[in-house]
């Protein structure tokens, strides 16, 4: 699930970027994540928001752009019918040994977060860690949001956490080191310089061993930094979701904080 040494100097345009492919380095580069805290919060979001509850089955949760799908791991844990999508084979064949050596049912779905279509209906869709990202155009997003929509059931709720962008500015945290027993990786990204608008050509390195191999990484991809008001313009004219709230961290307080990176949206279809 990774490569001894891989180094890509042009830029990705692709949505399949090779860092995640290389799903095991990826996946320690994101573990500093607090993810039974997290699933407490957006679980606690949904009792707040939801409008339907099914009574015989249990409630149904979509995982996009999952990557190893940990979070979704965590509300298979809780007794939901757990489905992940990423678009990487890798990462979706990765995820799945790792949900199986940690006992969590969880279905994996290879397939884009742009344009996609789902055999079942959801009860709650989410989307974390800034993936909307690599979503870079208006009609991009509208398909999404539509694709989306079509996969939740009636009132159904999404729940988005984007990096915070007021200036066009990244806030996120973007230098880092993290390790396990045998393995260890430092983490590093950085906007090069901006294309037009709220895009940018973003650089992601990641240095250190998994296990006996050596890795050293560096890719550059195109990324858009979703300001708010740009999303709640698409979110509104679209007309397939209701913005019920937004707010700017993982607790239910709606003040912004100096240190703030994100917007969680929650949204309810319409």
């Amino acid at each position: 699930f990774y490569h001894r040494v891989l180094a890509v100097s042009e830029p990705n345009h692709s949505r399949n970027s090779s860092v995640y492919n290389m799903a095991e380095a990826y996946d320690l580069a994101f573990s500093y994540r607090d993810i039974p805290h997290e699933v407490d919060f957006l679980l606690s979001i949904y009792n707040d928001v939801a409008t339907y509850w099914p009574e015989e089955r249990s409630p149904a949760l979509l995982e996009l752009a999952s990557g190893p799908a940990r979070h979704a791991m965590a509300f298979a844990k809780r007794g939901w019918h757990a489905v992940a999508l990423d678009i990487s084979p890798t990462m979706c064949q990765y995820g799945k040994i790792v949900s199986e050596q940690q006992n969590c049912n969880v279905s994996y779905v290879c397939d884009d977060m742009i344009n996609f279509d789902t055999s079942e209906k959801f009860d709650l869709s989410i989307m974390m860690i800034d993936s909307v990202c690599h979503i870079l155009n208006k009609k991009d997003i509208e398909n999404h949001f539509r694709s989306v929509a079509n996969s939740l059931g009636p009132n159904g709720i999404y729940i988005m956490e984007i990096a915070y962008n007021e200036n066009g500015d990244n806030a996120t945290k973007s230098e880092w080191n993290i390790s396990n027993d045998d393995s260890y990786i430092d983490v590093s990204w950085k906007d090069i310089f901006r294309i037009q608008d709220d895009c940018f050509l973003t650089e992601f390195n990641l240095i250190g061993r998994i296990r006996e191999v050596d890795l050293k990484f560096s890719e550059r991809f195109l990324r858009r930094s979703w300001a708010r008001r740009d999303l709640e313009d698409v979110i509104k004219n679209s007309s397939f979701f209701d913005i019920i709230n937004v707010f700017h961290d993982l607790s239910k307080k709606e003040i912004m904080k100096s240190d703030a990176w994100r917007n969680i949206f929650v949204l309810r279809k319409i």
